[in-house]
């Protein structure tokens, strides 16, 4: 019986270690999750995202933080700090590793971005910070300058589902009238974009069954607007 407990107990340590062990949050305490939006329309200090996170797994982590997608810029007018302080974003590119102890937070100095362009009305970066080698610790979000920006952040108000999630062979896209004509982006956990398509119609069908099995994240834009970005899963 003994053995019994010891193999359950062994079981769940290991499923537990997969699920993500970061968590993000605003100077404040309010959470940043997986796909939030965080919508500003003010270039100067108040623009200025501070985040800090927290590991909570028991052992020492590395994070790496990639701009998987960039829109009406070229990334040359972001400040940023991760692990160390850069001038400008290249989108794909892999910053890091940044180093964080068990149950340790970092500083307010060392991960914040800083926008200075406004060279377009609406201009946004996602980003994507995980774990080196653990492909379900990852936290993305998007980082949004928009000039006619009112005062709280973007909630995403449209009906889109794409369904199954998880999917094996393709994936079906909801969208109401009003986005037909978007274009979906699909990137992997590094940021690369493995596909582009112009969604035509409702429920039109997106083969995915030639890519690997794994965590994606598709983005839905419209007119040059990110609207959605969440989690696909390919089994």
């Amino acid at each position: 019986m003994k053995k019994i407990i010891f193999f359950i107990i062994a079981i769940v340590i290991l499923i537990s270690s997969g699920f993500a062990q970061i968590t993000i949050t605003k100077l404040d305490g309010t959470p940043i999750n997986d796909g939030d939006i965080i919508t500003f329309n003010n270039v100067g200090d108040d623009a200025n995202l501070t985040t800090l996170i927290t590991n909570n797994a028991g052992t020492a982590i590395d994070l790496n933080l990639v701009a998987e997608d960039i829109i009406g810029t070229n990334g040359s007018q972001m400040e940023f700090c991760f692990s160390s302080c850069l001038w400008g974003i290249v989108q794909g590119t892999i910053y890091g590793p940044l180093s964080l102890d068990a149950g340790a937070t970092t500083t307010e100095l060392q991960v914040h971005f800083h926008n200075h362009s406004t060279e377009n009305d609406v201009i946004t970066y996602t980003f994507r910070i995980y774990e080196e080698g653990n492909s379900s610790n990852v936290v993305h979000f998007t980082y949004k300058y928009d000039v006619n920006y009112v005062g709280i952040d973007d909630i995403k108000s449209y009906d889109i589902s794409v369904y199954p999630n998880p999917t094996t062979e393709y994936f079906k896209i909801r969208l109401p009238e009003e986005l037909e004509g978007s274009n979906i982006t699909l990137t992997n956990i590094l940021g690369e974009i493995i596909l582009e398509k112009e969604i035509n119609n409702s429920n039109e069908k997106v083969y995915v069954n030639n890519l690997a099995k794994g965590i994606y994240f598709y983005s839905i834009i419209n007119a040059n607007k990110l609207i959605e970005t969440k989690k696909l899963i390919i089994k």
